[in-house]
């Protein structure tokens, strides 16, 4: 499996070191459930520290102003290996390869190198950290206000499942340090900034983009209760005003995980950091509020309200679709850049079922609607999976634009085969 550096994993291993009462092994085990349904992971389980997979991929696409096809084949890599009682080392990345086969189309080929980084462990209480590492923080599925390492993460979009994009970006050249106690967990970071600017070619590391200046972190949490685990995150960089974040989640009924992911920071609207409006710095909030119901032990679902205040309002909306196709173009770019929401608003759904209809077949289902009403997106998943192998069709359909990855109006169908050694 994915090495997923999340928060919520701080409060888990912080909880092992406490006695559990009942109530608490309760929570944990709908927390588990909740996770399961929501961030699915089809690879491959084996425990020796090794994961490798093939995918082969076709896709079709109706775009506003012309039709595509594609062919493509990924190899997705992770290696794990402890050594000299105390370290460890991880490995791991994507290389895609995508045939346009429309012509005037072009080619894609592309490497993420997602983590490679030592990690130090000399007692069970702490750890340190050193080289890329794909830091995720946040409870939220559709926007993550606290992950502050998104910056510059994403190299190759192969899927828009909010999981996908967490997992698939490029990790964070840093230094990292864990402590644990009783009822509490300490992570510091310091990630420094290399020089340069972001590269697309094929193989480059792209350090620049995931590492533009010298930034700093501190997360702490802190277990109140078994229903209430609280974290907070401040990070700044030189020069800059400190971003402070909030990840807070319970249970207020045994089927319902309820959470707040919360930051505020000095920034500037999308549209004003590209130059195509007025400078207005301010504090900006950003915000997601959701919950995620275990229906069943195999159907999960979540909704989410998503607040992003660097997004548009509805006169800068208007000022966009007016602006030029060059304006457009850094606009989304940026969006992409910082994995940012396009308008201030936004609804957030998805729908998980395990085992749909018969055993070792799954299906997945999202949909974004911004306040702007004509900014809609809807994406369904079927996988079919077999002992060493999936099947996978996807499709999406878009109203204008919802999503900060692709841009414009479409239809799009994707069948996927994956091989797993």
């Amino acid at each position: 499996m994915h090495v997923l550096v999340k928060s919520v994993v701080l409060a888990a291993v912080t909880l092992a070191y406490s006695p559990a009462t009942k109530a608490e092994v309760d929570e944990l085990q709908a927390l588990d459930i909740a996770d399961a349904l929501t961030e699915v992971e089809y690879e491959d389980d084996s425990d020796n520290g090794t994961r490798l997979f093939l995918e082969w991929s076709a896709g079709y696409a109706d775009e506003p102003t012309y039709e595509s096809s594609t062919a493509g084949a990924s190899l997705d890599y992770f290696f794990q290996r402890r050594f000299l009682d105390s370290w460890s080392g991880t490995l791991s990345g994507r290389a895609d390869y995508i045939r346009a086969l429309s012509p005037g189309l072009p080619d894609t080929r592309v490497h993420t190198l997602r983590e490679l980084f030592l990690s130090w462990q000399p007692e069970a209480t702490w750890s340190m950290d050193l080289g890329r590492v794909n830091v995720q923080f946040g409870e939220a599925i559709g926007f993550n206000p606290t992950d502050v390492f998104r910056l510059g993460a994403l190299r190759s979009v192969t899927s828009i499942a909010p999981s996908d994009l967490r997992n698939n970006r490029q990790g964070t050249l840093m230094l990292r340090a864990q402590k644990l106690w009783d009822k509490s967990a300490v992570s510091t970071i310091f990630a420094p900034r290399v020089n340069g600017v972001s590269n697309d070619n094929e193989f480059s590391l792209d350090l620049s983009a995931t590492n533009p200046r010298n930034r700093w972190l501190l997360a702490f949490s802190h277990r109140i209760n078994s229903q209430l685990t609280p974290q907070i995150i401040v990070a700044s960089s030189p020069g800059e005003s400190p971003e402070i974040g909030l990840n807070l989640s319970g249970l207020p009924v045994p089927e319902v995980v309820a959470y707040v992911e919360a930051k505020a920071s000095k920034q500037r609207s999308t549209l004003a950091e590209i130059g195509a409006w007025p400078d207005d710095k301010s504090t900006r909030l950003q915000a997601s509020l959701g919950v995620r119901w275990n229906v069943t032990d195999s159907i999960g679902l979540v909704i989410e309200r998503n607040i992003d205040n660097t997004g548009n309002n509805r006169a800068q909306n208007n000022a966009l679709r007016a602006s030029s196709p060059n304006i457009k173009e850094a606009f989304f770019k940026t969006l992409r850049t910082k994995q940012s929401l396009a308008d201030q608003r936004q609804w957030f759904a998805m729908a998980t079922w395990r085992n749909a209809l018969f055993s070792n077949n799954d299906m997945r289902a999202l949909v974004r609607m911004n306040d702007d009403a004509s900014r809609r997106l809807f994406w369904f998943e079927v996988r079919r999976r077999f002992e060493s192998a999936s099947f996978v069709m996807q499709m999406k359909w878009s109203k204008d634009t919802i999503s900060a990855y692709e841009p414009a109006r479409s239809r799009q169908i994707r069948l996927l085969l994956d091989l797993y050694f």
